[in-house]
């Protein structure tokens, strides 16, 4: 180990590969978990869908029985179909991030999590779950349709029990998550059984889960986030707790024992508005919190979208423009009118824009720049200049080629993003720590079989991609760190540490540590080995 920045302490921290819920998939096993996501998806909305015209009718008619009875002059069929469409809105807008997740994120357990957890919530959230529920315990269909339904419904709060990285966290936190589990399927069986009606001490329970359920979100972002993580939550939390509120709201309102067939029917169909109005906002915040990591590349994704969409525009006003003109050429000069004049220009121009449309996208990302939560690794030859003096141009160019090959592998193997190299170092980004850590010790291993020793930090921050280059105080920080590292050793930062802690690969504390140029100590860790 580094005698550069002494012994390793006694204790130890765990750090981790990815948790199983992070780990990729392989090609097989992730088309099986995405066919099954999907149909699963699929059948939720068809439920939906299916009994929504149902519920309407029985709320239209319920709100003219209300207003009837009121003696009312109040809006009553009005407030059902604003509920309605605020309902479908917060459908809508959950389905929309949950596919958006299928599309670029489900290449693991936690991101297919994610997509069938936000479709239930839109689903869920949107209406009266309670009547929801028991619609679909009755008919010859419903054991399937209520056992979907359940299954929508216990998968509603279970991603909250891990998110933002995968993890339980408070430990504790898996216990609930069990519970919310064993109390969806005692609702089956007692369904099975012939119990359809909810008890209110069932219905307590479903609620103080709920509550549970927050309140674990709470406990990881105060005492179990790192900074990288309490970053991401600090969108979800607040929008998290409100919704919590309205919810809480709404069921207490429904079971108040008023009259629900005069006026107090408006301050039900208001107050499950509400709340469906909340939950239509909150996949914003979940939007932001994702996105703060760059997990779906969408600052890419929106400016790539829109200056495709300008292109498009131009394109198309330019092949109107060069048509009018060509037609207008024909005439004059020949006397003729002819639509073939469109089809002619068209090929043309299509060519054109294939061309031009890969040199159109290298100037664009050289244009547009994105912040993202990345890990950056750098690696450097220990000793490069004596090796390059002692070996000669040709043996030395020869051996860093052989270097520049197995870094090169690792990269591929690990999934990190060539930024950089100069000379004998590289620098590279991964989209997460633990592949950045096993990169390096790979390559740390390797190129020893060369005669090579080298150096390694890892450090997790938030960079500026410009193009194909990066940039930020986190690039600065992770080249710091490397420069302290010894021969053949890797040093991480504590926000690395952070991010990793609890698997099977270990850190020893290096102890404090000024970084050149940098305020303040950074406290860095090196890979037990």
């Amino acid at each position: 180990m580094s005698s550069q920045l002494g012994s390793p302490t006694a204790s130890t921290v765990a750090a981790d590969g990815d948790p199983w819920l992070r780990r990729p998939l392989e090609a097989l096993g992730l088309l099986a978990w995405r066919t099954a996501a999907v149909a699963f998806v699929v059948l939720l909305l068809y439920v939906y869908f299916r009994w929504l015209p149902q519920w309407m009718d029985g709320r239209l008619t319920q709100a003219l029985a209300a207003q009837i009875k009121a003696e009312s002059a109040l809006p009553y069929a009005a407030a059902v179909w604003a509920a309605g469409v605020i309902g479908m809105v917060c459908v809508s807008s959950w389905s929309a991030i949950a596919f958006i997740i299928l599309w670029k994120r489900s290449r693991d357990l936690f991101g297919i999590l994610l997509f069938v957890s936000f479709a239930s919530v839109g689903v869920f959230n949107s209406t009266d779950i309670a009547a929801f529920l028991a619609q679909h315990s009755r008919g010859p269909a419903a054991p399937l349709s209520f056992l979907v339904v359940l299954a929508g419904n216990m998968l509603t709060i279970i991603w909250l029990y891990v998110f933002p990285d995968g993890r339980f966290v408070p430990r504790w936190a898996a216990w609930v998550a069990g519970a919310w589990i064993a109390f969806n399927v005692l609702r089956y069986v007692q369904y099975l059984a012939g119990m359809q009606e909810i008890s209110a001490a069932m219905q307590m329970v479903g609620v103080s889960l709920a509550v549970v359920s927050m309140c674990a979100l709470v406990v990881r972002y105060y005492a179990g986030s790192s900074e990288v993580q309490r970053n991401q939550l600090k969108l979800l939390l607040p929008s998290g707790l409100i919704a919590l509120t309205t919810y809480i709201v709404f069921w207490l309102v429904r079971a108040t024992p008023l009259d629900r067939e005069g006026s107090y029917f408006l301050v039900v169909v208001a107050a499950q508005a509400a709340h469906a109005a909340v939950m239509a906002t909150f996949p914003v915040a979940m939007f932001i919190a994702m996105f703060r990591q760059g997990l779906l590349d969408v600052d890419r994704w929106i400016s790539r979208t829109l200056f495709y969409s300008a292109l498009t525009v131009v394109v198309l006003a330019a092949f109107f423009v060069v048509s009018a003109a060509a037609s207008r050429l024909l005439k004059d000069v020949a006397g003729l009118t002819s639509d073939l004049v469109l089809v002619i220009l068209a090929l043309p121009m299509a060519i054109v824009f294939l061309l031009v449309r890969s040199r159109l996208t290298k100037l664009l990302d050289g244009l547009l720049s994105e912040r993202r939560i990345l890990s950056v690794m750098f690696i450097d030859i220990v000793n490069s200049t004596v090796l390059a003096v002692k070996m000669g141009d040709e043996g030395w160019s020869d051996k860093l080629e052989r270097f520049r090959a197995v870094v090169r592998r690792a990269l591929n193997n690990f999934g990190g993003v060539e930024i950089d190299t100069a000379g004998d170092g590289f620098f590279a980004t991964f989209a997460g720590p633990g592949a950045a850590i096993r990169c390096a010790e790979s390559i740390i291993e390797e190129v020893q079989e060369l005669g090579l020793s080298v150096r390694a930090g890892v450090h997790t921050g938030e960079v500026t991609r410009r193009g194909e280059s990066a940039a930020g105080v986190a690039v600065h920080v992770g080249a710091r760190i490397m420069s302290l590292a010894a021969p053949s050793e890797l040093l991480v930062s504590g926000v690395v540490r952070d991010l990793v802690a609890g698997s099977r690969i270990e850190l020893v504390d290096r102890g404090d540590h000024p970084l050149k140029g940098l305020p303040g100590t950074f406290r860095l860790y090196g890979l037990a080995r």
